[in-house]
C-alpha cells in the first residue's frame, strides 16, 4: 500500500468539487486534528457522502424536520450537536451524516 500526505491546498483543491472553500478547510481542520492516531484514508466521495454543507440552519431545519419535531427538542441546534459533529462558521455549517 502507498500513502501519500495530502496538503491542505491538495485537499481544498479536491473537495471543492463537493463543498466551499470554506467548508473544506474546515473539514481538514477536523480531519487532520482528529482523535484516531492511525492513518486516514483521503477518500472524497466517501466524505462527501458522510457530510453535508448548509449556508443556514433554516435549511438544517427542512432537511431534519421530521426527526427534529418527534424528539421533543426545543431547538435544532441542540438536536443535531447531541448527535454528530457539527462544524460552521458565519457563512456555512458543515453537519456529518447520522
Amino acid at each position: 500500500m502507498m500513502y501519500i500526505e495530502v496538503t491542505e491546498t491538495k485537499f481544498v483543491d479536491v473537495m471543492q468539487h463537493y463543498f466551499s472553500c470554506e467548508a473544506a478547510i474546515m473539514l481538514f481542520d477536523c480531519l487532520e486534528t482528529g482523535d484516531e492516531l492511525e492513518m486516514v484514508s483521503f477518500d472524497p466521495v466517501g466524505i462527501q457522502c458522510n457530510w453535508n454543507e448548509y449556508e443556514n440552519w433554516e435549511q438544517v431545519t427542512s432537511n431534519y424536520s421530521d426527526s427534529y419535531i418527534m424528539s421533543g427538542y426545543d431547538n435544532i441546534q441542540d438536536f443535531i450537536n447531541d448527535r454528530t459533529t457539527v462544524l460552521s462558521t458565519d457563512n456555512t455549517i458543515l453537519i456529518r451524516e447520522f
